[in-house]
């Protein structure tokens, strides 16, 4: 739910961009012919995120199987199905892997032992100890968490932020009565949100790759699309329902 909602508020604010600033239309005129089609077209790779987490979920594989089945999936779809993917680019693929996977290995060792140091010192009782000694609030808790998370999104990698913080914070959250899946999401929102901000903004780093526009321009433009973000963040953070209340009509928290 919260997802449609984005999506419907970000359309939202591309049209009204583009109204307002008079931008020329592109491409082909939108028809529902046209999204069959495509839809008819793309379904085999819909179903990759279907097979890969419905597997992991199902108990079918582990994730790190499921990783790899997402590999083969889609080797068959590249050589067989869309027909774009050559042997002679499988060299550079795998070298492209493997230096991301060094990197986050990497990232994942030193925040490893960053996360040992600080459960060494007894951070989190500590830090446990401050925050309640602050508040009581369970919500007040949780915007004292986005603002220390809007700041590091800014100028940390989420995967690092995600390794040394959600067990650092993750059982005060527990002690404050929120629902993990409701903090869950809000803490991956909110560092999905440090994506967009700068310095340390890596999409939109891809982006100026992709479209050739500088960093500066290109930051210039973004701060309505994260306004409307932390709106979304904020809407949920105020009303847990909007994220609860799909899963748990599907079951969640029942067992």
């Amino acid at each position: 739910i919260p997802g449609l909602i984005l999506v419907t508020s970000m359309l939202f604010l591309v049209w009204y961009t583009a109204v307002k600033h008079n931008f020329p239309l592109t491409g082909d005129p939108f028809t529902w012919a046209r999204v069959g089609h495509e839809l008819k077209r793309s379904w085999v790779i819909f179903l990759m995120p279907v097979v890969v987490i419905g597997g992991i979920v199902g108990g079918a594989f582990t994730a790190t199987e499921g990783s790899a089945i997402a590999v083969v999936y889609a080797l068959a779809i590249g050589f067989f199905v869309t027909k774009r993917l050559k042997l002679a680019d499988l060299p550079e693929a795998m070298i492209r892997t493997a230096i991301t996977s060094a990197v986050v290995g990497a990232m994942i060792a030193f925040a490893s032992v960053v996360t040992y140091m600080l459960t060494v010192d007894q951070l989190p009782a500590q830090l446990t100890a401050l925050l309640r000694s602050l508040t009581q609030d369970p919500l007040v808790f949780m915007l004292l968490v986005s603002v220390a998370l809007f700041v590091v999104g800014c100028f940390l990698e989420s995967n690092a932020a995600y390794i040394m913080l959600v067990p650092l914070l993750h059982p005060i959250a527990l002690l404050y009565g929120i629902d993990p899946l409701h903090f869950g999401f809000l803490f991956v929102f909110n560092l999905v949100i440090g994506m967009l901000t700068p310095p340390v903004g890596v999409v939109l780093f891809v982006l100026c790759g992709i479209t050739g526009i500088k960093l500066g321009e290109l930051v210039k433009h973004v701060w309505p699309f994260i306004a409307v973000m932390y709106g979304l963040l904020f809407t949920c953070m105020f009303f847990p329902k909007i994220v609860l209340w799909l899963p748990q009509t599907m079951g969640y928290g029942n067992k």
